[in-house]
């Protein structure tokens, strides 16, 4: 919550914070420093002509099968990071012993110099931040919610903002039941199995880890405080599904899939794509620079569209999509379907969590034709 209360507040972080964000960068540490041992291994083996039982690191990801084929994958580099990161330990001297050390010596001086002893400067903002989150915190009547767009959190009432959720959902999303949600497991499990064959190591641990946690996540509400307040004197707020549903995992792979193939293909179809506000901005900088830009002469809009990634289904996706593969090969042809397919079933099954209730986000009857919502996620951004 700290590090959004403004883009030009930089708060002094938390000694926990400081600490998770180490363990973090020794994790990342001990990767790099095993796939580049792994690498040194590989060298030297191939350099004496020993190249059987070296170990594949994250960069080379082909399995052999029982049929001692290589499976290629789709070139996605997706891969299951809770399983992967764990690298083995490497057979190289002394690096086990050069991680441990750094990791030893990085916990032991954040010991020493902050928790014991923490002499940094709180500013008066951040004081009476903290001094108001925690009289909100011991509050249970209040919570805080985040802005939309000022970049600010808002105390509300807990009824209030759970009258205001239910009121979204009631109005996005249909109600379902265990039943459906086994369903949906099912159907994930049997996608899953079509296209396992066609996926490297990565792919399939990283598919099958997602189906697995059976992840639903619970929307937010965000305060549209740039507008002006309703009558019953609060503002209104917009609903957002954070992008956590183990059901994403089709789209991340199949949204991958179709961009692959359309850059492969030297496919430009960021000429009719929607661009943010501080791209525009850039682009009218540097024809700027080249060219004179006189206000009174050149007309420059730009539009505010509100709702426009709710405004997408999978019938206009696969529309476009199958647009610009128009002349490709057979092949080509085949990933882009398999990537529209994974693409259909995460814009279908679009589960959200509150309290002790499921929905399934879009009413619409048809599954084609529901609505895409995923505001944590850059998929609908690039299919806009």
């Amino acid at each position: 919550m700290t590090a959004n209360v403004s883009d030009k507040t930089v708060l002094t972080p938390t000694v926990y914070q400081i600490s998770a964000d180490f363990m973090n960068a020794a994790a990342q540490f001990q990767t790099a420093v095993r796939i580049k041992s792994n690498r040194v291994i590989r060298i030297e083996k191939k350099a004496r002509g020993d190249v059987d039982g070296v170990e594949s690191t994250l960069e080379l990801r082909e399995e052999i099968d029982q049929g001692n084929e290589v499976a290629q994958g789709f070139g996605t580099k997706l891969f299951d990071r809770l399983t992967d990161r764990r690298c083995r330990p490497s057979t190289l001297p002394n690096v086990e012993k050069l991680i441990e050390e750094f990791t030893q010596r990085g916990s032991e001086e954040i010991a020493s110099v902050l928790l014991k002893e923490d002499r940094r400067k709180h500013s008066t903002f951040e004081k009476r931040l903290f001094k108001a989150i925690e009289t909100i915190n011991d509050n249970p009547d209040w919570t805080l919610a985040q802005s939309d767009k000022t970049n600010r959190w808002i105390p509300i009432k807990v009824s209030y903002y759970r009258n205001k959720m239910m009121e979204s959902l009631n109005k996005n999303c249909v109600k379902i039941d265990v039943t459906y949600l086994e369903r949906v497991e099912a159907q994930a499990m049997i996608l899953f199995q079509d296209y396992k064959p066609f996926m490297d190591a990565g792919e399939q641990g990283y598919v099958e880890r997602w189906i697995k946690s059976r992840d639903i996540p619970t929307p937010r509400l965000l305060v549209k405080d740039h507008k002006d307040q309703g009558k019953d004197g609060f503002w209104p707020v917009r609903l957002v599904i954070p992008a956590t549903n183990y059901t994403q995992c089709f789209a991340k792979m199949g949204y991958k899939i179709i961009k692959q193939t359309f850059d492969e293909r030297g496919v430009n179809y960021m000429k009719y794509t929607i661009k943010q506000a501080k791209c525009l901005k850039l682009d009218l900088e540097r024809i700027g620079r080249k060219e004179a830009i006189r206000m009174d002469k050149d007309l420059v809009a730009k539009l505010d569209i509100e709702a426009v990634y709710p405004s997408i289904t999978y019938e206009l996706v696969a529309e476009a999509v199958r647009y610009y593969t128009k002349g490709f090969s057979e092949d080509d042809t085949m990933r882009v379907e398999a990537g529209l397919d994974m693409l259909k079933f995460s814009m279908s099954n679009c589960l959200v969590n509150f309290g002790k209730d499921y929905f399934q986000y879009g009413k619409e009857k048809d599954p084609l034709k529901r609505v895409y919502q995923s505001a944590d996620s850059i998929q609908p951004g690039w299919l806009t």
